[in-house]
């Protein structure tokens, strides 16, 4: 075990058969992880006792000793080891129960993308399972987690995903990622699909087409079909499919994507703002706001500007929520949450920057007059100044 805490106390490592003594009150509350290198062992025992150490172990909860900044989750020390696992630690932890299972899926959201093939080839998408016990309910279900895990990892979870094509199924990734060729009357058929209202079938011809020139009423047409797709697909939480979609309809549709786009980082957004990653939210907040302007996307983008600075100010890290402050009243000074965050603003002492100033001031004087008597005395000969 590593990184744990008692009470106010805290202990780097205790390694199997250790002991250690520390001074903490008898209802002191005991927290830590496993390390990473073995929790493959710790995993046999998944008894209530151990459900805190576990969820901090795949990143539930975030490090005791050192949880990085606040609203920066990513910046954890549990977080930062997870993102240097390799696949075959993925391996070892995503094998038997499926709560087993579930905690080795939750921690493959910070894990490389590389390590989601073990995990995709170790769950079915179809699999169910009985409730967790009361100390993990907050760990989503199996095939749930795994579904997470894609999801945020992006384009980068294209790989696992093409080697699994049952998961790539039920992420709705298919021929928006790896079209096929389309046939010579793929515009007939198109506009067949659209008047039918199979919008599946019309847009994998879309996607068919998207690649070569189109006339004005092919294009209008694998646009609608192009940009369906992209909303049914927001509209069930498949982001990676409809970023699939997107990417073809960006040439068909040119700038009435905009707005769908942006739909698509603010979901991104919500996502990381959902996890506490704040820094990471604003990040697709104003990539949404940048490119389609929407009042939603700069409201949201203007209350985690504050909701930082706010953080930062708590933290005394004045310049940093200076920095967010700025960001916020430069966007909307009148929302509730930026208006919160100038109320919270810490005030500077003039006085005491002048008395600081007055101490500097005082000082440099009497290190320059030793400084000259110091010279004078090697310039005469006099004794050597110690």
């Amino acid at each position: 075990m590593v990184a744990l805490r008692v009470g106010e106390a805290r202990l780097n490592r205790l390694g199997p058969g250790e002991s250690a003594t520390v001074r903490a009150a008898a209802d002191a509350v005991v927290a830590g992880r496993f390390d990473p290198a073995d929790w493959a062992r710790a995993l046999d025992d998944l008894s209530p006792g151990w459900a805190d150490t576990h969820l901090r172990t795949a990143g539930h909860f975030l490090d005791t000793i050192d949880a990085g900044p606040a609203g920066a989750p990513d910046e954890a020390l549990n977080l930062r080891l997870l993102a240097a696992i390799d696949p075959e630690a993925m391996a070892a932890w995503a094998t038997g129960p499926p709560l087993r299972r579930a905690l080795a899926a939750r921690a493959a959201r910070h894990a490389p993308a590389a390590a989601l093939g073990p995990l995709l080839a170790a769950v079915d998408p179809a699999e169910t399972h009985p409730p967790w016990p009361a100390a993990y309910a907050g760990l989503p279900p199996l095939v749930e987690g795994v579904r997470r895990a894609i999801e945020a990892h992006g384009m980068a979870a294209l790989p696992a995903l093409r080697a699994q094509p049952g998961w790539a199924l039920d992420r709705g990734v298919g021929p928006q990622l790896d079209p096929s060729q389309a046939p010579p009357d793929a515009p007939l058929r198109l506009a067949s699909a659209l008047e039918a209202g199979d919008f599946e079938a019309a847009a994998a011809l879309a996607a068919g087409l998207a690649g070569g020139p189109l006339d004005p009423e092919v294009a209008r047409m694998a646009c609608g079909a192009l940009d369906t797709a992209a909303q049914q697909a927001l509209g069930r939480d498949r982001l990676l499919a409809a970023e699939g979609w997107l990417r073809l309809a960006g040439p068909v549709c040119g700038p009435d994507l905009a707005r769908r786009a942006a739909a698509l980082f603010r979901a991104r957004g919500d996502t990381r703002r959902a996890g506490g990653d704040l820094a990471g939210a604003a990040g697709w907040y104003r990539a949404g706001f940048w490119l389609a302007q929407a009042p939603p996307d700069r409201a949201r983008l203007a209350d985690t500007h504050a909701e930082l600075a706010l953080l930062r100010y708590g933290e005394g890290a004045f310049e940093a929520g200076e920095a967010h402050l700025e960001a916020a009243r430069a966007l909307d000074s009148l929302r509730p949450r930026v208006q919160a965050a100038i109320e919270a603003r810490p005030t500077v002492d003039l006085r005491a920057r002048v008395g600081i100033a007055l101490i500097i001031l005082v000082m440099g004087v009497f290190v320059l007059r030793r400084l000259g008597r110091v010279l004078r005395r090697e310039r005469i000969g006099g004794p050597a100044p110690r």
